[in-house]
């Protein structure tokens, strides 16, 4: 196992930062493309819905979690097993364009 110094550890921790932002960027301007709206709520809290606000989706990528608000549940997302944000905005995108035919 290799050890960082804590200035290395600094480093890779803004690298991963400023990776996690501009896929929120990229993810954000894809989904507002397709009718999607991608917020941020924390760091690792992120949430997509429709415009029209049929369903809402609660997503954390650090650990791997998604859940449907109970109230709004929405449709099932096939995602890789190792999701980014960018690929459960893109398992949006095919879910609403499977479920328009």
């Amino acid at each position: 196992m290799t050890y960082l110094s804590p200035e290395q550890s600094a480093e890779k921790r803004s690298q991963r930062a400023g990776s996690a932002l501009e896929q929120f960027k990229q993810a954000g301007r894809l989904a507002g493309e397709h009718g999607l709206i991608l917020m941020q709520r924390t760091n690792i809290h992120y949430q997509l819905a429709p415009r029209d606000g049929k369903w809402l989706l609660n997503i954390y990528p650090s650990n791997r979690r998604l859940y449907h608000d109970p109230h709004k549940r929405g449709p099932y997302l096939r995602v890789p097993e190792n999701w980014t944000l960018l690929d459960v905005v893109k398992a949006a995108i095919e879910e609403a364009k499977r479920c328009q035919k």
